[in-house]
């Protein structure tokens, strides 16, 4: 089901907006967590959905189809329990304005503060899904950025990679994809050090210098983009 199901952009979204999902292997599931999900039903998977609090607010067991696991979801976000006071959906609407605003203008740095602030508003709002919608919106332009810096590194054009990723750290800070665009700066800037001393070629030790470096990169962040321009540099320095 998490392959199939669970894949489907409309089943994904809705979970990506309103739930923090967590799978259990019944096999080595907690005591207290396995009486629960089994009390789901007989057949696997179990699907248990729980509020903050950890209190159960309904079950599935069996295989469900997206239509299915739809009206689940659906379900459990129309329990009385979730819903978000008049207040803050309020307050919501108006970090939705400010993102729209933002996102319109090209000030990413604007949206990440609404983003952040309508976060911690708690309750359930069907507005909720527009605001993931615009922040996907604004990470698509980001993720252009990300490939851009990819093509400048693959040319060694560092400094223009540099001032790429540095605008979506600067921009997304404390999002994911902020992270994950610091991790790939600080990747970049081993390369850029690996590339200069292949330039340079000073010393005995150069060579042994450069390939610690990319594979120093290679380690501490595997899943970047820049890993297989670090690999590939590493290949042609151990032929050299």
């Amino acid at each position: 089901m998490v392959s199939s199901t669970i894949k489907d952009p409309k089943i994904s979204g809705m979970i990506k907006a309103n739930f923090i999902p967590y799978a259990v292997d019944m096999a080595n599931a907690p005591a207290d967590l396995k009486m629960l999900l089994q009390a789901a039903g007989e057949a696997h998977p179990y699907v248990v959905y729980l509020n903050d609090k950890l209190q159960p607010l309904h079950s599935s067991s069996g295989m469900r189809d997206i239509e299915e696991m739809a009206a689940d979801l659906e379900k459990v976000l129309e329990n009385k329990q979730l819903a978000m006071s008049k207040a803050n959906e309020a307050e919501l609407d108006k970090q939705l304005g400010n993102m729209e605003k933002a996102l319109e203008d090209k000030h990413y740095k604007e949206v990440t503060v609404a983003w952040n602030a309508l976060n911690k508003l708690k309750g359930y709002s069907k507005s909720r899904q527009k605001a993931y919608e615009l922040m996907d919106k604004a990470q698509a332009d980001v993720m252009k950025k990300q490939a851009d810096a990819v093509t400048q590194v693959k040319k060694d054009e560092y400094a223009k990679a540099k001032d790429l990723l540095g605008d979506v750290v600067k921009d997304f800070a404390g999002l994911p994809i902020g992270d994950e665009a610091k991790n790939d700066l600080e990747s970049l800037k081993l390369i850029e050090s690996a590339n200069q001393l292949t330039k340079d070629q000073k010393g005995n030790s150069w060579k042994t210098q450069a390939v610690t470096k990319l594979r120093t990169a290679l380690t501490k962040y595997p899943d970047s983009p820049m890993a297989p321009i670090a690999l590939k540099k590493v290949e042609s320095l151990l032929k050299y």
